[in-house]
């Protein structure tokens, strides 16, 4: 629990970190839509993290192939950006910060790679960052879905922006987006879940209504999806064959979903409009490969269509795809024109290697209540990732990839010890 004390030692600048970057204001009055100045406190932390325990740096080997996959991303990025300044526009300040994105990753990697804690403290502290952000994110949606009115000021201050009206009913959260916030919700929903199955207690029962309630109120079509999807795999994994208690809280949760899906069917479809039509759109049209006139899923499918069009080498990047004309919304379309085909097959790739080693992982500390909920969520969550971003690159949203890349680097150390040891 968060305020109860318990046995899990944590690392304190760590998990201030953690939550300082994600809680940190956006300023959208000043920024926009644009979160640049949340890259140096990033930075700042990472290279603080670091240092605190430099004696106690710990590269090996296993770290070569993530600085190769790093470096030849800032490459391809280099080659866009040539490309942008020969063929499409003329080059901005803007566009060479762009650039240094794959280190700053790179960095946030480092970060969850080295021993800078004792494994031990690391993920507890994650989980902990877990756990405090699931309660706290649940009452911002809250008071930003049902009393805005009441803290209109403080809202837009923050965090939302005031001139994106369709937002109004929805719940941005810390990222001022509907699609980062439940993506950011969606690693944190399957946490709760599979700690629920493990404890067994009211707390992490609460957690898990807390998120799943989160995602819902961001009413982010796309993440919606991924995670029903998500929650339909879930059964067949093999941390699930190791843990039978997934079964009995999976057969509850489903029973309650629906049980209050019919019950306040009218009010649900009342408050959740936007996503209610918009799904029930998909599944009564379709999906049309070639694009279709309607529905978000079909917009980004003629978005990726447009960067294969306009992308005129095809195996690398034509450009950074920030001045084009029509939106790069998905990750598909973005990295099809920023990186070229080879690079966004490769990183889908990615994302099935990371959800075979999390499994792993939760399968090998099954008996591990911390170890298995965390690499059971990354799993998941890696899983689904290629539906997620659909909708947009939000794992790129300074915020989200100072965890994303920490968490990475953590299933991939764990997989490479124990390959290494056994």
């Amino acid at each position: 629990m968060i305020l109860k004390k318990n046995k899990r030692q944590e690392d304190i600048l760590f998990l201030l970190s953690l939550i300082l970057v994600i809680v940190f204001p956006l300023f959208p009055d000043y920024f926009g839509n644009n979160s640049f100045h949340i890259i140096p406190l990033t930075i700042f932390l990472s290279l603080l993290l670091l240092l605190k325990r430099r004696n106690k740096f710990k590269l090996d080997k296993g770290i070569v192939r993530p600085t190769i996959f790093f470096f030849m991303t800032f490459v391809i990025l280099l080659l866009s950006l040539i490309n942008e300044s020969f063929f499409i526009a003329e080059v901005q300040v803007k566009d060479f910060i762009g650039t240094i994105k794959p280190f700053y990753s790179y960095l946030f990697f480092l970060v969850g790679y080295v021993s800078i804690m004792d494994d031990e403290k690391k993920i507890n502290s994650l989980c902990r960052f877990f756990e405090i952000l699931i309660v706290f994110s649940f009452l911002l949606a809250i008071v930003e879905t049902f009393f805005l009115d009441q803290f209109r000021g403080l809202i837009y201050f923050l965090y939302k922006r005031k001139e994106r009206l369709i937002l109004i009913d929805k719940a941005t959260g810390w990222f001022g987006v509907t699609y980062y916030f439940s993506y950011f919700m969606s690693l944190l929903c399957f946490y709760s879940f599979f700690m629920l199955t493990k404890r067994k207690s009211i707390f992490y029962f609460l957690l898990f209504c807390f998120s799943l309630i989160t995602i819902f109120l961001t009413q982010s079509r796309t993440l919606i999806l991924a995670l029903i999807a998500g929650f339909l795999i879930l059964p067949f994994l093999k941390q699930s064959f190791k843990n039978k208690s997934v079964y009995i809280f999976y057969a509850l949760a489903l029973l309650l979903v629906v049980y209050l899906g019919l019950r306040y069917s009218d009010l649900l479809q009342e408050r959740l409009g936007y996503a209610y039509i918009g799904i029930t759109r998909l599944f009564e049209q379709g999906v049309e490969l070639q694009g279709g006139d309607s529905g978000s899923v079909n917009v980004r499918i003629n978005q990726f269509w447009w960067a294969w069009e306009e992308n005129k080498y095809k195996l690398i990047g034509y450009g950074l795809g920030r001045s084009t004309e029509v939106a790069l919304e998905s990750i598909y379309a973005y990295y099809m024109y920023r990186f070229g085909i080879i690079y966004l097959i490769a990183y889908i790739l990615l994302f099935f290697y990371f959800f075979k080693m999390a499994s792993k992982m939760a399968v090998k500390y099954k008996d591990h209540v911390t170890y298995y909920s965390f690499f059971s969520a990354c799993s998941i969550f890696y899983l689904i990732s290629p539906i997620a971003l659909i909708a947009s690159p939000s794992h790129e949203m300074p915020k989200i990839a100072f965890m994303f890349y920490i968490c990475s680097a953590i299933v991939y150390k764990f997989y490479i010890k124990t390959k290494k040891y056994g």
